[in-house]
């Protein structure tokens, strides 16, 4: 995980000539250092009080933060390059390394599905070794892969939310987080 270092985030922008003006939020050539920030609501208030942490911590460095809630079908709209923003929680859930490539790397909207824009030398050559290696034999060079993208901080994992699954007079199985349709059986 990036560490926290609000000292160095503050010479980082003194030194790119973003100076705080009076009300706090920094400034360069007469703009405003900002960002919109999208999170999205079918993830409950967890998903509002992390935005707002978050939002928190920018703002001591000096960045004017505008939140962002919105429903799945409009984070699709956003993160596909029919909105501006800049940062954003965006849940990704995928069982294999592979199934995240596309999202990450690539083409980036409206030519593809890399919406981070995210452009990490190091990811990419992992994955290209890992690629051509067949089943077990690939898993070093995707776990090297994946922390390549954790550590330039082009993903960030932040937070896992547990939902509880409830049956009564039934069995089933869990699979990538919810319940498999196939596999209820009924004890009654």
């Amino acid at each position: 995980m990036p560490g926290h270092d609000l000292a160095a985030a503050e010479a980082a922008f003194d030194a790119r000539g973003w100076q705080p003006g009076s009300d706090g939020v920094r400034r360069k050539d007469g703009k405003e250092l900002s960002l919109t920030f999208y999170y999205p609501t079918s993830r409950g208030a967890p998903m509002q009080n992390g935005a707002e942490l978050l939002r928190d911590f920018w703002q001591k460095a000096g960045v004017k933060v505008t939140l962002r809630g919105a429903a799945d079908s409009q984070f699709d709209q956003v993160i596909s390059g029919q909105g501006s923003w800049q940062a954003a929680f965006l849940p990704l859930t995928v069982t294999l390394p592979t199934q995240i490539v596309p999202f990450v790397s690539g083409p980036t909207p409206p030519d593809g599905g890399n919406f981070g824009f995210i452009d990490n030398k190091e990811y990419t050559a992992h994955v290209k070794a890992a690629s051509v290696l067949p089943g077990a034999k690939g898993c070093d060079e995707w776990a090297a892969a994946e922390k390549a993208l954790f550590r330039s901080a082009d993903v960030v994992p932040f937070a896992d939310l547990v939902t509880p699954v409830f049956g009564n007079g039934a069995t089933f199985e869990i699979a990538d987080g919810a319940i498999a349709p196939t596999s209820i059986r009924m004890a009654r």
